[in-house]
């Protein structure tokens, strides 16, 4: 080998090239014009660093009707999407977060964010007070598997610890402190679904079943021939509705509970419910699909999202203003997974919400699934 010829081990560093970012993001970057920013505080928390990470994974949606807005939680942060503005503000570590993988989130009466990490330990938000992300300490040991918004403000948290001893409890504001209502129990055991119905109910739902809390501090819990409850949403007129691993039924609770389930109604494991307010119609994220049950007959839509899907929220509306730089029409819904945030409808779905920077900087090796901190 030639003195002057280069080793074959040897390998030239060179700038990144911008076309090789993959075609599909570059065409979503090209059709939306998101304006992605960070959270601008007065007093930062930790000033002088900047958390990096990709925000395209979508593990959970909230929405806060009061301010216009959609929050999401995901693996690299929280996400609050003003689709009037087509603004994206980005909560990250640097802002106070315990961490940038967020599991769930809620947002209550009173607009205030709560998001639970992946790991352990839950946040709140304020938007309306400059201050940043509050992690709460009660919560330190505790994993936070599912929250509901209060009637009157606040949060019930299904909670897990180390030990994986679960329990029941609720935060009634940001400045108050855990009070645990339930421990141990099968009725409290790895909740996967937790509702507050019209009547400000409790409901529970999990491997063992369907549950109610009494705010006497009891649990009353109900027969159903072993289906696990994985989703749950009030139905129109009365009742619940039921996601479980044995497909879509309706519970209404009376003195003799009754549990239905219709022939036309989907059987595939179900993910995600959420109930159109004016139509009453159901629409759900199954194992295979998304679809929703009109006079009930199950009609899925004609295009699901690419990848896993985790949540789905109805758009109520207050949300279809004038002017706005993404409409949303009766019959749509918008639905969160893997490849990002998706207006649904029965003929189509349609990508709302443009990658950042960073998700093509760091959905690329060696960064994809990690954070990268830098001062």
């Amino acid at each position: 080998m030639s003195k002057d010829t280069p080793s074959s081990t040897q390998l030239d560093i060179v700038p990144r090239r911008l076309e090789l970012v993959p075609r599909s993001i570059r065409q979503l970057e090209q059709k939306y014009r998101t304006q992605h920013q960070r959270l601008s505080l007065a007093e930062p928390p930790y000033p002088g660093w900047t958390s990096y990470s990709t925000q395209r994974h979508v593990c959970d949606i909230a929405l806060d009707t009061n301010r216009g807005e959609v929050w999401l939680a995901t693996w690299g942060g929280v996400l609050c999407w003003n689709p009037e503005t087509d603004i994206c503000i980005r909560h990250t570590s640097e802002h106070g977060l315990l961490g940038n993988a967020i599991h769930c989130l809620t947002v209550d009466s009173i607009s205030i964010v709560w998001a639970a990490c992946q790991d352990r330990g839950l946040c709140s938000f304020d938007p309306n007070s400059g201050n940043p992300w509050q992690s709460h300490r009660d919560f330190e040991r505790w994993k936070v598997l599912q929250i509901a918004s209060r009637p009157n403000g606040g949060i019930y948290a299904a909670l897990r610890d180390s030990k994986g001893k679960c329990a029941l409890g609720e935060i009634i504001s940001p400045d108050s402190r855990l009070r645990l209502l339930v421990r141990g129990g099968l009725e409290v055991k790895e909740i996967e679904a937790l509702l507050v119905d019209e009547d400000k109910t409790l409901w529970i739902g999990n491997a063992w079943g369907l549950h109610c809390y009494k705010h006497n501090g009891g649990v009353e819990s109900f027969e159903l021939d072993g289906k696990q409850v994985r989703a749950l949403a009030s139905a129109l007129g009365g009742g619940l509705w039921l996601g479980t691993n044995w497909g879509i039924y309706r519970f209404q609770p009376s003195e003799s509970p009754s549990l239905q389930q219709e022939t036309d109604w989907s059987r595939d494991e179900a993910i995600a419910l959420q109930v159109e307010s004016e139509t009453g119609n159901l629409w759900a994220i199954t194992a295979r699909e998304v679809g929703r049950l009109v006079d009930n007959v199950w009609q899925p839509v004609r295009k699901s999202p690419p990848g896993r899907l985790n949540q789905l929220v109805t758009v109520p509306p207050s949300f279809r203003f004038r002017g706005a730089k993404t409409s949303f029409a009766e019959g749509q819904v918008l639905v969160g997974g893997a490849n990002g945030l998706y207006q649904v409808g029965v003929d189509e779905a349609e990508a709302v919400l443009a990658g950042s920077s960073e998700d093509t900087l760091i959905d690329t090796p060696p960064f994809r699934k990690r954070g990268i901190l830098e001062s």
